[in-house]
């Protein structure tokens, strides 16, 4: 065994042969000999490379920590052969104490990606030692690993100095002023884990850090913490920009609930910018303190769009309690306002009465003013202008804050408070009429249909119309007053009511509406020529006949959606008259004779597709 050592010791320092001398390191390397270890230290030194890389091997297997004061020199570590870096890495990892930090930093970053994989698993170890003996004295070391772009050596170390928090706190303090971002916001997140309330000043003073990352944490860790003082300077910073830092503000305050209303209602009474409002708006409505509704009400009619669209889902979160507020604010203005229109009217009167009429209108909120004061926003004198724009936008806002109510109430109401809702059936405007029908909808509101119906007969605005013919298609399927209305709706000059018309006559498959849908076929609109298609379609084979005599069609369009059925349909009496209209057109309409030859294909089988794609632009 000896003469093996002393032979093989002898070739790895004096063989001339590179390869015999690497060979017979990696064979010492399993010796266990302590006396091998200054044998393995020159070798060190050897001008191949591949023999360094034994060498290392063999020092880790010796498991002498002497090594580590060679090993983590530069000319290892920096080495130009990556195998000699990794393996350096591999046996400080398994040599060197905690102290060996500093010098695997800089690998975690190395070129190679087998050690950075090396250094990033010996860190992770030396960490985990770090945190197991729980010393203050290395808290500096953990800090420092906050850095390293890994997150299993990032969580262990914010583990570890959570734990160790309380003894190491001027360390942690001392590191909010560190250059690297990363630091700064792993320390603020091990401060709000600990729950330190000693650090919470220190913790408001990085709220105005230059990094959204490191301000968004400081929001958390205070609310992690809880104590009041934070409150002002959290709602402060409510004109926070960055959206990442906002959706922390609005948490911390929810966390704080109740303790904030009243800062909260403060600052919403004084906001201007709409991010602000919002922001403060989607907090009170995560928070739902019934002292926040009114206020919360009152931001359904802002002038800005982003800001009533935030109330609708705060007041939404108030779940069914949140209608009865609402239904107030849906009210129908019906005092006479003759006199004040006149006054606001009136051009050779005395401006000031003009002025004071015009506000009246507008402090009214009535939409039945809106087509006089837009006609007085361009009005020749300046002021009556002014005072017009003013009121033409409360009078706006209304109408949406109205809305927004609705659209609320069809989100968390039921069926009951339907009877409450059919005065708005009534509203001056449009747009809260449309919003009314849009709710009965949502609501299935089947006890309002025999007003709806009597509503559609009356109702000028084609948006609302056909919104109240869609919503009585879902609450009253089948009954005779809607099949009248769809019919007596049909040639309406309005499209949208023409399709919703259509659609609904296709659901009753009532020979009655057949030659309506015939024409519709035809229409100018492509959603109601398809919609009649279908409606077609669902006659049956019973329709087919009347299908190939309308292959005449005058128009194109109407031609193709003729085939179109048939082919879907896929009755194969048919086949004969398709084959006919293709050989006609074969020479006159290339485009046409084609879309015949497609639906015969599905007809006959030659294809697995059940209906055609129509190839003509046109239809």
């Amino acid at each position: 065994m000896t003469e093996t050592i002393s032979r093989l010791k002898k070739e790895a320092g004096a063989s001339k042969d590179w390869l015999s001398r690497r060979r017979a390191l990696i064979q010492l390397s399993h010796k266990k000999d302590p006396s091998l270890y200054y044998t393995f230290i020159k070798a060190l030194v050897d001008p191949v490379s591949e023999v360094r890389h034994a060498a290392v091997i063999a020092l880790s297997r010796l498991g002498d920590r002497r090594a580590v004061e060679y090993l983590s020199k530069p000319r290892f570590l920096q080495a130009g052969d990556s195998n000699v870096r990794w393996m350096t890495v591999r046996a400080l990892g398994v040599l060197g104490d905690v102290q060996i930090i500093d010098a695997l930093i800089p690998l975690v970053d190395d070129e190679e990606w087998l050690v950075r994989n090396e250094a990033v698993s010996a860190l992770k170890t030396k960490v985990e030692e770090i945190v197991r003996s729980a010393d203050p004295s290395q808290a500096r070391i953990l800090v420092r690993m906050l850095s390293i772009p890994e997150p299993g050596i990032y969580d262990i170390a914010i583990e570890g100095l959570v734990n160790m928090e309380a003894s190491c706190r001027q360390i942690l303090l001392d590191s909010l002023k560190s250059v690297k971002d990363v630091v700064r916001k792993g320390v603020v997140q091990v401060l709000g884990l600990a729950r330190d309330k000693g650090a919470v000043l220190a913790l408001i003073r990085i709220l105005d850090d230059e990094n959204p990352l490191v301000r968004a944490e400081a929001v958390k860790a205070l609310a992690e913490i809880g104590d009041e003082q934070a409150i002002p300077n959290i709602v402060n910073r409510l004109r926070e920009r960055n959206d990442l830092v906002r959706a922390e503000i609005i948490k911390a305050l929810v966390r704080f609930g109740s303790r904030v209303v009243l800062p909260l209602h403060s600052e919403l009474m004084h906001a201007k910018e709409k991010t602000l409002i919002s922001t403060i708006v989607l907090a009170l409505g995560k928070i739902r303190n019934p002292q926040s509704i009114p206020l919360l009400i009152d931001r359904l009619s802002s002038s800005f769009y982003s800001v009533r669209k935030d109330a609708v889902e705060a007041l939404s979160s108030y779940g069914p309690p949140i209608v009865q507020p609402l239904l107030q604010k849906l009210v129908v203005n019906t005092v006479n306002i003759h006199s004040i229109l006149k006054d606001a009217r009136t051009r050779n009167g005395n401006v000031a009465n003009r002025i004071r009429a015009i506000k009246a209108l507008g402090d009214l909120e009535d939409h039945r003013a809106i087509d006089l004061l837009k006609k007085l926003v361009t009005d020749s004198d300046h002021l009556v202008a002014v005072a017009a724009e003013n009121a033409l936008v409360k009078v706006g806002c209304a109408a949406w804050g109205r809305c927004g109510a609705l659209m609320v109430i069809g989100k968390v109401g039921d069926e009951s408070v339907v009877p409450q809702l059919m005065p708005s059936l009534k509203d001056d405007s449009p747009h809260v009429r449309y919003e009314v029908m849009r709710t009965l909808g949502k609501l299935k509101g089947k006890q309002a249909v025999p007003e709806i119906e009597k509503y559609v007969r009356k109702e000028k605005v084609p948006e609302v119309k056909a919104e109240a013919l869609r919503v009585l298609r879902e609450l009253s399927p089948g009954s005779k007053e809607l099949f009248d209305l769809a019919l007596s709706s049909i040639d309406d000059p309005s499209t949208m009511i023409r399709l919703v018309a259509t659609r609904i006559l296709g659901d009753f498959v009532d020979d009655r509406a057949l030659s309506y849908l015939f024409e519709k076929v035809s229409d100018t609109s492509w959603s109601i020529r398809m919609s009649a298609e279908n409606a077609l379609c669902n006659y049956g084979v019973k329709v087919v006949p009347e299908l190939v005599k309308h292959l005449r069609a005058e128009k194109v369009e109407g031609r193709c959606r003729m085939i179109s059925a048939l082919a879907r349909i896929g009755d194969i009496q048919a086949i004969e008259p398709l084959e006919r209209f293709r050989d006609e057109y074969e020479h006159k309409d290339e485009r046409l004779a084609q879309i015949a030859r497609d639906a015969l294909a599905v007809l006959k089988g030659e294809t697995g597709r059940k209906s055609i794609q129509l190839t003509v632009p046109s239809c």
